[in-house]
This record gives structure tokens, C-alpha cells and sequence, in this order.
């Protein structure tokens, strides 16, 4: 069951992943894993450098990279990945011949963003006593649509909201990106 648009012609994926130099550099054998893998299936595929939240915490970074190939080449006439994953610099495929993201975006064709569950499922998130941790962030799949791009805005205001996920280290006991996807739900 090929992932087909609703024209009918094979929808396009793009991976994206990234961090800071010295992030990317260290996970130099599982950016080219999930390159390879993306080659296999004819995804594009691309590494974004840097921190394109600064002077928030660069785990926001994944956020920024998202909203910026969502909004990209809209009405260019360009041709554009319907369907954008962020993959974490320590996501490694174990299955390559799998075409497991085509599969899950099958799986659910109205869902904007498509997340995994939370380890810590159920816990309470630090700050936020009302607020329960259920979705983990180092898997995003990411239609190109505008659910998507307003899903990733209200993250932003999570971030303003609390700035604690903004601006402090993961040790603060913040998760931050994934907490504003919890807070969401």
C-alpha cells in the first residue's frame, strides 16, 4: 500500500535532523544511517546545522527546522515533500528495508503530526501538575498542511508561556518541546 497524495502521485518524504556543529558531528554514524534510509526509499534528506531557536534551549531547534519546511516553497509551484520527519541525532533505523514512515502516515491520513508514545507515560510533567507526559519528540511526522503548522506555533507558545522550557537545561527537569506537545493534549 503505497503513501499516495490526493491527486493520486506518490506523496514525497523529506527526513530532517540536526543539532549544533559539535552535535552533528558526534552522531556522524546515525545521520548516515537514517541518510541511507532515506535513500533507499527515495526520501529527500537533509541535515540542518545549528540552533534555530537561539536563545532558546537548541532542543527547540527541531520546531524551527519543521515550521521552516512546512511554510517552505508555498504556492513557488516547486515540488515539495508532502510529508516532513524529524529524526533526533541518536535515532538509528534498525530495519531499513521497512518502510515504516509511509506505513504509519497510512495508518492515520487525517492526522497533521504524528508522534510516539512517551516511556514515562502517565507521569506528571515538573511544573505543570495538571499535565501528564505521553508523547516523545525524537520521531516527528509532519503532513504539510496548516494543522501542522498551527500545532507547531501553539508549541512556541508553550515555550513563552513557560519559559523554563525555553531557557533552561533538560536537567532543570523540563523536556521542553515535548512538554508543549504534552500541554497540547
Amino acid at each position: 500500500s503505497e503513501l499516495s497524495s490526493a491527486d493520486g502521485a506518490r506523496l514525497r518524504l523529506k527526513i530532517v535532523t540536526g543539532g549544533d556543529s559539535d552535535a552533528v558531528e558526534d552522531a556522524e554514524k546515525a545521520i548516515d544511517n537514517q541518510r541511507a534510509y532515506a535513500q533507499r526509499h527515495g526520501y529527500d534528506f537533509e541535515v540542518m546545522v545549528g540552533n534555530w531557536a537561539e536563545p532558546w534551549m537548541p532542543y527547540w531547534h527541531k520546531i524551527m527546522v519543521l515550521l521552516k519546511e512546512l511554510e517552505s516553497h508555498e504556492g513557488d509551484g516547486s515540488e515539495v515533500p508532502g510529508a516532513v520527519i524529524w529524526m533526533d541525532l541518536d535515532v538509528v533505523v534498525t530495519n531499513p528495508p521497512q518502510r515504516m514512515l509511509e506505513r504509519i502516515l497510512s495508518a492515520h491520513p487525517k492526522q497533521a503530526i504524528i508522534l510516539a508514545q512517551d516511556p514515562m507515560r502517565g507521569d506528571r510533567l515538573p511544573g505543570a501538575r495538571r499535565v501528564k507526559r505521553m508523547v516523545n519528540t525524537g520521531i516527528i511526522l509532519a503532513r504539510r498542511s496548516r494543522g501542522a503548522v498551527r500545532v507547531l506555533r501553539k508549541l512556541l507558545d508553550y515555550g513563552r508561556e513557560f519559559p523554563r522550557a525555553a531557557h533552561l537545561p533538560q536537567d532543570a527537569n523540563t523536556l521542553h518541546e515535548q512538554d508543549a506537545f504534552n500541554w497540547l493534549l
